[in-house]
């Protein structure tokens, strides 16, 4: 049985007998190469790997008369952004998700700052009880004077 190569992406089983053509992964790939397999950020190609047409936006190919190839740095962009007709639209759409990824990185580093402090705090029990005796001040500034609070 012969080897049937197909897509790489996650969920895109594609072949050449789907219509489509499969490309080999540039020696010098970017992350838009790994983000459009959708296999995680530490996912490697390896030199049998290819990623179909299905992946690239319009314009991305030439056809020499041999087959369809990628033009020269062309790269895949993700799913939303492949239905958006134009490529001033396409970048528009790359870019808007960059600054949601990055916003998620931002999140996610943010969250991790805060499990670290709350786990500094809970091994410093010198530091809650600080907390606590705070709280319990104003509580009682609060009681002598309600005006103060306003």
């Amino acid at each position: 049985m012969p080897n049937i190569k197909q897509c790489a992406a996650f969920c895109c089983r594609n072949t050449t007998k789907d219509g489509v053509s499969l490309h080999s992964f540039p020696s010098n790939y970017s992350r838009r190469w790994i983000e459009a397999v959708n296999k995680g950020p530490d996912w490697k190609p390896r030199k049998t790997h290819r990623l179909c047409s299905d992946h690239f936006p319009e314009g991305s190919f030439v056809n020499n008369g041999l087959g369809t190839k990628l033009k020269l740095g062309a790269e895949p962009v993700p799913k939303a952004a492949r239905k958006v007709i134009g490529e001033v639209d396409v970048k528009e759409e790359i870019a808007e998700e960059e600054i949601l990824y990055e916003d998620s990185i931002s999140i996610h580093m943010r969250a991790d700052n805060n499990e670290e402090n709350i786990k500094q705090e809970l091994d410093d029990p010198l530091s809650i009880q600080t907390r606590a005796d705070n709280i319990e001040e104003n509580i009682k500034q609060e009681l002598e004077d309600p005006l103060s609070s306003k």
